[in-house]
């Protein structure tokens, strides 16, 4: 069996239904993927942010967060935003 950088790094595929309910999919990086799990969880925006450093440099955090909560809201994975309780 023939391997590719590529295909290690998307061992995930996403797959949700849009406005129009029709299916969409597209890979997952595994960063995406801890941080969609976090978030599912209920996880703040903050701890997600604090998990990206396993994976980026401090001063990339906020750029690579924003581009996933933007890919998120624009394919309509978030549709909305909570505070949450205190514990």
């Amino acid at each position: 069996a023939k391997s590719s950088a590529a295909s290690d790094v998307y061992k995930r595929q996403l797959l949700w239904r849009d406005t129009d309910r029709l299916s969409q999919f597209r890979p997952l990086e595994e960063n995406e993927y801890a941080l969609l799990l976090q978030a599912i969880s209920g996880e703040t925006f903050s701890t997600l942010c604090e998990s990206l450093l396993g994976w980026h440099p401090e001063h990339e955090v906020s750029s690579v967060s924003l581009h996933y909560i933007t890919a998120w809201l624009e394919q309509n994975l978030i549709t909305k935003i909570a505070t949450p309780t205190p514990r």
